[in-house]
């Protein structure tokens, strides 16, 4: 269980299993009799209470891993370990990590990214160095302690990284590598991390459903900015457009993906298998991409039910944020659509700035004006302290 749990949506995805045994934190005593706390079961004082056993049908995954649950009620992905073995072996061919390495891990183990990154160093035999939060602080400092050569995480802890580490204290010297995964790595961040901590950043896409990683940049070439990567073995990607049509190289489409690291449904939840997975095992992502040339994924316009429509206009979200995030003054932030009676939605902009410095609505929609597409150009902007994120960032 989740040590950051959230009561309700624990309890009920945690009903959804029959001769179930619960472990996790203290604070998991809340959700009743039958958990039990991790050190009690692994100091051997609750494992009596887990001894009986259950026949286990053949219908049953090795492991249901559920999605964060950012645009809809989280749901339970069927995959097996046979799925995360092929999904390591692969991802390795262009991210050859070795026994050598070490690997900081500050990504939830519930997360994909965090996950397959854990079993990758296992595979490999490298050194997992886990930490309990995401805090930059301590990620600053157990690179500094333990000589990490590489760093795996999401966009969001980078752009605090970068910050701390220009204060000074810390050196990340032995560092390698950066891998970020888990969102849209924006181009001005990428290039900030790299000038910061002197390292390529590695970008890589992939899913819960899909075990997960379905491309990320080799160690070999190194960071592609606007790229996601060339698609690893043994898994196939195609663009479709809103009739189903497959696309040409370069035309922006919907993701689709299929391979054995594709799960095989959605637990207890039939409908909604039924419209992720095609009748012929391609997995409907809901992302914008599309493919160049030399078979590198970009994730072009975010994810479907994030595009914005305002007055007939389809404007993507991830562009705003993109362009907004080369502005020197802003930390964070988000663009969403707002109901509006004229105009169907309205782009309204969220942003924290870094911290000494100053920016007001007026500089930031010149800003916009003199980088993206006139029809882009947002509404409002509010500003806030903070981003609202989920446990995994």
């Amino acid at each position: 269980v989740d040590s950051a749990f959230i009561k309700p949506e624990t309890i009920l995805f945690i009903q959804s299993f029959k001769n179930k045994i619960v472990v996790g934190p203290a604070e998991t005593k809340e959700l009743g009799d039958g958990t039990q706390i991790y050190e009690n079961f692994l100091n051997n004082r609750d494992r009596s209470k887990a001894s009986s056993r259950h026949e286990r049908s053949d219908g049953l995954p090795d492991m249901i891993l559920y999605t964060s649950g950012t645009t809809a009620k989280p749901k339970g992905v069927m995959l097996d370990e046979s799925q995360f073995a092929a999904n390591c072996r692969d991802s390795l061919v262009h991210i050859p990590i070795t026994s050598a390495d070490k690997i900081i891990v500050a990504l939830p183990l519930f997360h994909s990214f965090g996950n397959i990154m854990a079993l990758i160093v296992f595979m490999k035999g490298g050194t997992l160095i886990l930490l309990k939060q995401f805090a930059p602080k301590s990620i600053l400092q157990n690179i500094t302690d333990h000589k990490a050569t590489i760093l795996p995480l999401v966009p969001t802890i980078y752009s605090f990284l970068v910050d701390l580490n220009a204060r000074g204290g810390y050196d990340a010297s032995s560092l390698k590598y950066c891998i970020s995964g888990g969102a849209a790595l924006p181009r001005a961040l990428l290039k900030k991390v790299e000038d910061s901590l002197k390292v390529s950043v590695i970008e890589g896409y992939g899913l819960s459903e899909t075990s997960p990683v379905i491309a990320v940049n080799t160690f070999k070439d190194g960071s592609f900015p606007g790229s996601v990567g060339p698609i690893v073995p043994n898994v196939e990607v195609k663009i479709i457009d809103e009739s189903g049509k497959e696309q040409s190289t370069g035309e922006v489409g919907e993701i689709l993906v299929r391979g054995k690291t594709v799960m095989r449904g959605y637990w207890n939840r039939p409908e909604e298998t039924a419209e992720t997975l095609t009748p012929d095992g391609w997995l409907k992502t809901g992302d914008l991409g599309h493919i160049d040339e030399k078979n590198r994924l970009f994730i072009s316009a975010g994810r479907i039910k994030d595009l914005i429509i305002r007055a007939g206009e389809n404007i993507s979200p991830l562009a705003i944020e993109n362009a907004l995030m080369n502005h020197p003054a802003i930390a964070e932030v988000a663009a969403v659509g707002v109901p509006d009676e004229r105009a169907g939605e309205r782009v309204k902009v969220c942003v924290v700035l870094r911290q000494e410095t100053t920016a007001t609505e007026s500089e930031l929609k010149k800003f916009c004006r003199e980088n993206l597409p006139a029809f882009m150009t947002p509404d409002t902007f509010q500003f806030m302290e903070a981003l609202p994120k989920t446990a995994t960032g």
